[in-house]
């Protein structure tokens, strides 16, 4: 009998019960139009964890938290949709559509959070961030590249630091260098 290959189910995105998420939400956030959005953005994972589907209904309110400049709202949209990522890869547009915003607070709430996705979704984001047009956004692309440890862009960096003519930022482009290949 031949065998059969199997594709794996993704596991549903984990989240705690509602009452429970927005009780932490409560304990964290004090504006209500800020606590509706982050209220919003529980229910949506719970419908996909339901479901097991994820709409674009879904998508919206976490998609609007990448806007907030409220680190609260913002990186708990990013924790949500990294978990929507895991359980459905085919939200890679989602991301690459919140790296083409035309905010640069959109585009650095994203940069600043892809620490939370896996490096094969995160390296090829910072590549693309390592030269943004905000020097913000560029600058969170370094500290996120170092805190995660991705060596994987030291050729990015020192491609780079060849073109940069700011004598601070060639000596932080050196420092994140040498510090991802442990030199420091």
């Amino acid at each position: 009998m031949p065998q059969r290959h199997i594709t794996p189910v993704p596991r549903p995105p984990f989240i705690l019960s509602r009452q429970t998420e927005c009780a932490a939400i409560d304990g964290a956030v004090r504006e209500p139009t800020k606590r509706q959005l982050l209220y919003e953005m529980v229910d949506a994972v719970l419908r996909v964890r339901e479901s097991g589907l994820v709409s674009p209904r879904d998508l919206a309110p976490i998609i609007s938290g990448f806007e907030a400049t409220d680190v609260a709202v913002w990186s708990r949209a990013a924790g949500w949709l990294a978990k929507l990522c895991a359980f459905s890869p085919s939200l890679a547009a989602t991301l690459d559509e919140l790296a083409r915003h035309r905010s640069a607070v959109v585009r650095f709430n994203l940069c600043a959070s892809l620490d939370r996705f896996g490096p094969d979704v995160a390296v090829p984001h910072l590549r693309r961030f390592l030269t943004d047009r905000s020097a913000r956004v560029r600058d969170m692309a370094l500290n996120v590249a170092v805190k995660a440890g991705y060596s994987d862009l030291v050729a990015d960096f020192e491609a780079l630091l060849a073109q940069e003519r700011d004598p601070e930022r060639q000596k932080d482009i050196q420092q994140a260098i040498a510090l991802l290949r442990g030199e420091t």
